[in-house]
């Protein structure tokens, strides 16, 4: 449902979820859409509203916690090792550490939570071209406009109110003062529905960017290490892993993803304290990169991602709470 729905408490009379879609007005598309909705919390990004684009990547981010946990499970950590096809009657006991630690290709549960990852991140794609953000171009969104998950609504429905109590209180003396009443009416509507579809888009650029960066962020917490110091020692040989490799060329994509953000959003005022969080997080990676750039040489895309990401922290401690920092750090 979205925001606007929970927020008045107007229950639709179908069972069909609907949203702010451009192409509302056919209605088949929508409950095509729909139809198909699986049991269990959603994970595919589906509209602008705060529960259709957050909660898949939480459902999402809840997969990849309980894949942590068992990895790091004392006895049920082991169990993928303990499947390894043994070799001329001997398990590769090697073969199977690095399939656990390093190499997770192998893991059938890995697998679908790659291929839920993959699922969501095509449906922001989808969205972004539902809204047409391409044609923004990243353009920057007054603060005014930006809609954030604790705000209570869009301001055209306030001036949507103002305008129409201000035509109500005029009272017609003649036909030709009702004529020009109902043709103000007419274009303060129309104006109110151009002004709607404007912010309507953009919250889906912003949704779009914010989403994309998440959904970057959860392929780094998939694959890489989720302790920087552990990251840094590198005991257990995980840099030339696959998953090293995946982890990094995500951690890039997420640094894309925030250049995208502090374009339309140079405040970050969107996700005021969620995205502190993730961008923490997400930039782990990039601190193994800035560490071992004197011996590996410079790179280009590297060096921009730890630029941008420099940047939005900056940004956040300008603006945003970072009391998770100090949390995190004691």
């Amino acid at each position: 449902m979205p925001d606007e729905a929970w927020e008045s408490l107007s229950l639709p009379k179908s069972p069909i979820t609907t949203n702010h879609d451009p192409e509302a007005a056919n209605g088949t598309q929508q409950e095509q859409r729909h139809l198909g909705r699986s049991f269990g919390a959603p994970t595919r990004v589906v509209g602008i509203g705060f529960f259709e684009y957050f909660l898949p990547l939480m459902t999402i981010l809840g997969d990849i916690i309980q894949l942590h946990r068992r990895k790091s499970h004392p006895r049920f950590g082991n169990l993928q090792r303990s499947k390894s096809t043994p070799i001329n009657g001997v398990a590769q006991d090697n073969q199977a550490h690095e399939g656990h630690d390093r190499n997770i290709e192998g893991d059938p549960a890995y697998l679908i939570v790659e291929k839920v990852m993959s699922e969501c991140a095509q449906s922001i794609v989808d969205l972004a071209i539902r809204y047409d953000v391409d044609a923004l171009n990243n353009a920057g969104i007054p603060a005014s406009q930006v809609r954030t998950p604790n705000s209570t609504g869009f301001a055209p429905r306030d001036e949507e109110n103002h305008s129409s109590n201000s035509s109500h209180a005029q009272i017609s003396v003649d036909d030709a003062m009702d004529h020009r009443r109902n043709n103000d009416t007419v274009d303060a509507s129309r104006h109110q529905s151009l002004t709607t579809t404007h912010r309507h888009h953009a919250q889906a650029q912003l949704v779009t960017a914010y989403s994309t960066f998440i959904i970057n962020v959860l392929h780094v917490l998939l694959h890489g290490k989720w302790d920087a110091v552990s990251m840094l020692d590198n005991e257990d040989g995980w840099i030339p892993s696959v998953g090293f490799m995946k982890c990094a060329s995500h951690a890039i994509a997420a640094s894309d993803a925030v250049s995208r953000i502090l374009a339309c959003d140079p405040e970050l005022s969107f996700m005021p304290y969620l995205f502190g969080i993730y961008l923490l997080h997400g930039s782990f990676i990039l601190l193994l990169f800035a560490d071992r750039m004197p011996q590996i040489g410079l790179n280009e895309s590297v060096e921009r991602a730890c630029e941008i990401i420099i940047r939005a922290h900056e940004v956040c401690v300008v603006t945003l709470s970072t009391e998770f920092q100090v949390r995190l750090s004691i």
